[in-house]
């Protein structure tokens, strides 16, 4: 071994013993092979390693390359540290490239209250004043206020009109056999003939209203259409169908909603299915109140705000629970605790039951305790102005009922703000 290695050294003076030494055991000591190694190393010049590890990292900065390798020492240990590198940089972009394209969903959703009635007008072909209305209602959301529109267009066979029935007119109504004057209708010398009024062209431009058929031409493109995209897949399909009947049949402006729907990532607001019955919930369960009457510093007692159970306390009641997501405000000025307290039991497990539907449809974490798909639940209780002692009980109970169900709060002097559910 010292043989060959001292004739290396005599062959390749400028090279170390370190370099002759590797090419002699990665050769297993045979002389020509170690020769040509070194030659083919002296042919190619050895490259820096910061140069090298700059190739294969291209994103990272040089500075941090050659920081790292001084700090490594190595070229292997280098690569290592700069491999994790590389990962957090890929995941700090795709986390920044997904914001974006969250800010930009919001930013378009969202809009402005006249973009928005101009693209409800666009898609839907509504008057000024409906475009208004929905997009208030859906809180100047465009693709939520064009899916509310559609779901509420009802296809409705035109009723048959009565054939009419021409009555003849007497032209003479007295008493016949009278000759008539110079004057008379039958000494005149033109007629006025009234010709009956044709309505052949009328008849034919009532245009009748389009009712899907799933063996028509169009429906069929719109099945495939379905079956063939997936993407498409992820909005209703009854809404689908509804929307091509609420363009007649027309197939193009039909998918053109859809990509405006899928753009936006307003498909989920599809999958709500409107209600079944127009009645209100019913609320059971309240308590028959008595006449109420306030104590007085002198011992006597009069009449004092009586508070029964009655038909528009249960009216209020139920549209309270009915309208929870559209109108997130409950009033319970004239409830008793109990009342109160039921009629917000319901309201806020129909809340939160639907926060959490949405989460689950926009893969958001279930067990944030700030609600981010519905509005902020307000309570308001009174400030107990006209209650024993001026202290509100309902406001105490409500206080005690949301810590008891670890609901998150904001409490104020006559009301709280629900807004959201501590996880346990």
């Amino acid at each position: 071994m010292d043989h060959e290695l001292a004739t290396l050294v005599e062959m390749f003076p400028d090279r170390c013993l370190e370099d002759l030494h590797a090419a002699l055991k990665s050769s297993k000591y045979i002389m020509d092979d170690a020769c040509a190694m070194l030659l083919s190393e002296q042919q190619q010049p050895r490259a820096n390693p910061v140069e090298e590890l700059q190739a294969m990292f291209p994103d990272v900065d040089a500075n941090t390359v050659r920081q790292v390798f001084k700090e490594q020492g190595s070229s292997d240990n280098a690569v290592a540290e700069l491999l994790n590198h590389s990962l957090i940089i890929e995941e700090s972009k795709e986390q920044k490239k997904r914001e974006n394209e969250n800010e930009r969903s919001s930013n378009s959703s969202f809009s402005g209250p006249e973009q928005c009635i101009q693209i409800v007008q666009k898609y839907t072909d509504t008057t000024d004043a409906a475009a208004k209305q929905a997009s208030y209602r859906s809180s100047f959301c465009a693709a939520k206020a064009i899916i509310a529109t559609v779901e509420s267009h009802q296809v409705q066979a035109n009723p048959e009109k009565p054939a009419r029935t021409v009555e003849s007119k007497k032209l003479f109504t007295g008493p016949r056999g009278r000759v008539q004057g110079p004057s008379g209708i039958a000494h005149a010398n033109s007629f006025m003939v009234l010709q009956p009024k044709d309505n052949s062209d009328s008849t034919s431009e009532v245009e009748q209203p389009y009712v899907y058929s799933k063996e028509s031409l169009e429906g069929q493109e719109l099945e495939d259409a379905i079956q063939s995209n997936l993407d498409l897949r992820s909005i209703n399909p009854k809404f689908l169908r509804h929307a091509l009947e609420f363009y007649k049949g027309d197939l193009h402006r039909t998918l053109s909603l859809a990509m405006f729907i899928l753009d936006h990532r307003a498909a989920h607001y599809t999958h709500t299915d409107p209600p079944q019955s127009t009645e209100p919930p019913n609320i059971s369960g309240f308590t028959r109140l008595q006449t109420r009457r306030r104590r007085s510093s002198t011992g006597s007692t009069s009449p004092f705000n009586p508070s029964l159970w009655d038909d528009q306390l249960q009216d209020t009641a139920n549209r309270m629970v009915q309208d929870v997501l559209v109108s997130p405000r409950l009033d319970f000025h004239g409830f008793l605790c109990n009342d109160a307290l039921l009629v917000l039991h319901k309201c806020l497990n129909k809340w939160w039951e639907e926060e959490l539907t949405q989460r689950e449809l926009h893969n958001q974490k279930l067990s944030m305790s700030q609600v981010a798909n519905v509005s902020p639940l307000t309570v308001i209780t009174g400030r107990g102005i006209h209650s024993d002692n001026g202290v509100s009980k309902l406001k105490r109970e409500v206080r005690k009922f949301l810590d008891k169900n670890d609901y998150k709060y904001h409490e104020d002097t006559a009301y709280f703000v629900v807004l959201g559910k501590k996880s346990r």
